[in-house]
């Protein structure tokens, strides 16, 4: 057993995808198969354009629209548990975009807020829905329609909604499903990890034990920086780039760093965009010189060209148009 604890490695799934009537698909590309107990877990997962003609689908996503991850235990009903806002095209997207036939469109999110447990296999699926209504705004995607195609979709305001809106594909699309394994490790420093977060109330269950809470706990970094509970600690703040980047330098052999690679170029590419609002710093990452799991790069491409070329143009439009309020 011991030897298979230590042996766990990031394998890449690739799954059959499940086909909507309608031409879209959707498919999970990549994902750690096992991780230690509150390790991050990355889903990477497209969906794509599989028919002959464009297509106007959602670019936000809420618990009833767009892209989202469900997770249940094998044979459990799958739940969107945690909504994951992140799942998003970017901070502040647009409500609907444009997909060419043969074009996808990625998604990278970490879900391991959703395995709140120490141990146990959960399956994983991605979905993509839509109830056929896209909002008011098309900006979405690289794809660009004319004013008249645009027009043909436009559909007068209905009860209820004093806005016209523009009608889109609607259904729901699921790829097939990917099983993670959360391991609680038993090797020595990992049980004392454990005991010294269950005695400093940073680890701890629900009345009934069903449910774990892992708290940022930064001492057990120092105490114990082998163990995955260091790791899963520094790895799954996602709002710090030295966080992540500590992970990455303190376990280099982690089969994660791949992944949470990844997450830290996406935050970077933020904090260097040309609407990043916040305050400025220049992190010492170099995002072409990261290793990065099989299909990060593309994603990453996919987001910076996001950024510049929608959303930030959207976010200076907002600002401008507060301005002008103000100055009535």
């Amino acid at each position: 057993m011991k030897t298979l604890l230590l042996a766990v490695v990031l394998l890449f799934v690739a799954g059959r995808s499940s086909r909507a009537e309608a031409g879209l698909e959707v498919a999970i590309l990549g994902m750690p198969t096992a991780v230690f107990s509150f390790e991050p877990v990355p889903v990477l997962f497209e969906v794509k354009n599989v028919g002959h003609a464009p297509l106007l689908v959602p670019a936000t996503a809420d618990s009833e629209t767009g892209a989202a991850i469900l997770t249940a235990a094998p044979g459990r009903e799958l739940r969107a548990r945690n909504y994951a806002s992140g799942l998003k095209l970017g901070r502040h997207a647009p409500p609907s975009m444009w997909l060419e036939p043969g074009e996808r469109w990625l998604f990278l999110q970490d879900i391991s807020i959703q395995f709140d447990v120490l141990e146990g296999s959960f399956d994983v699926v991605a979905t993509f829905s839509s109830s056929g209504k896209c909002g008011t705004k098309l900006m979405g995607g690289r794809a660009s329609l004319s004013l008249d195609q645009f027009a043909e979709l436009l559909e007068p305001p209905s009860e209820g909604h004093a806005d016209p809106v523009y009608g889109c594909w609607s259904g729901q699309v699921r790829s097939a499903a990917s099983t993670v394994r959360v391991v609680r490790s038993t090797k020595t420093v990992d049980i004392d990890a454990e005991t010294f977060l269950l005695a400093n109330r940073q680890l701890e269950s629900s009345s009934d034990g069903s449910s774990w809470q892992l708290g940022p706990r930064r001492d057990v970094v120092a105490k114990f920086p082998s163990s995955p509970f260091a790791y899963a600690v520094l790895a799954r703040d996602a709002t710090s780039v030295p966080s992540m980047v500590e992970a990455v330098r303190l376990q280099p052999g982690n089969p994660l760093n791949v992944w949470v690679n990844a997450l830290i170029a996406q935050r970077v590419l933020d904090f260097r965009s040309t609407c990043w609002s916040g305050q400025k710093i220049d992190f010492d990452v170099s995002i072409d010189s990261l290793e990065l799991a099989p299909g990060a790069r593309e994603y990453l491409d996919q987001y910076a060209w996001n950024l510049e070329s929608r959303i930030c143009p959207l976010e200076r439009e907002a600002e401008a148009e507060k301005r002008r309020r103000s100055q009535k």
